[in-house]
């Protein structure tokens, strides 16, 4: 079962955007994060990884997942609106 995010506007998707800046201030402004929901656990990408290089890609991904824990909220990648990370819906795949 894969748990899908919740938009009022967009429906079920699958993954929300984090926001670099929201964590990482200007060293990670412009860098979107994919944020999934594994049960009550968020795993995060980067969703422009080469720009990681050089940096402590482990420490920035685990920065993406305390924020996402900590605000419960993240954009949609459809509308751009932000959403509750609580809200979601259950689908089979």
């Amino acid at each position: 079962m894969t748990v899908m995010f919740h938009c009022p506007d967009c429906g079920a998707i699958p993954h929300g955007i984090l926001r670099g800046y929201c964590f990482g201030d200007r060293l990670l402004e412009g860098v979107d994060f994919i944020v999934t929901r594994e049960g009550d656990t968020f795993k995060v990408i980067c969703e422009d990884d080469c720009y990681l290089h050089g940096l402590d890609r482990p420490y920035w991904l685990q920065m993406a997942v305390d924020h996402a824990t900590q605000t419960r909220e993240a954009l949609c990648p459809k509308c751009r609106e932000y959403m509750d990370l609580d809200e979601v819906t259950h689908e089979r795949m």
